[in-house]
């Protein structure tokens, strides 16, 4: 099971090998989370999803948007979740 490291406010401390390039990059199989969802979180930067095997909801602050191909948020304050759509 995956997991993620979390602070008290839902934030997550991303570290990256080089500064002056701050990107990461992982895929994620959202079976292999508790519920099949990364859970509610926040950091800096940007965040960008895709879908590759199947459609997911994806949270972005308050709002819930389905996801068939790629979104891209970009407001660091926004808390984010993601998970499989149920039929």
């Amino acid at each position: 099971m995956d997991t993620i490291l979390l602070d008290h406010q839902l934030q997550e401390t991303l570290f990256f090998e080089d500064p002056s390039f701050p990107i990461k990059y992982y895929v994620d199989n959202l079976n292999q989370w508790a519920d099949g969802q990364v859970p509610l979180h926040w950091h800096l930067g940007y965040e960008c999803f895709s879908a590759a095997c199947q459609e997911i909801e994806v949270q972005v602050g308050f709002e819930r948007l389905r996801l068939r191909k790629v979104l891209c948020s970009g407001n660091a304050e926004d808390l984010r979740s993601v998970h499989t759509r149920k039929p």
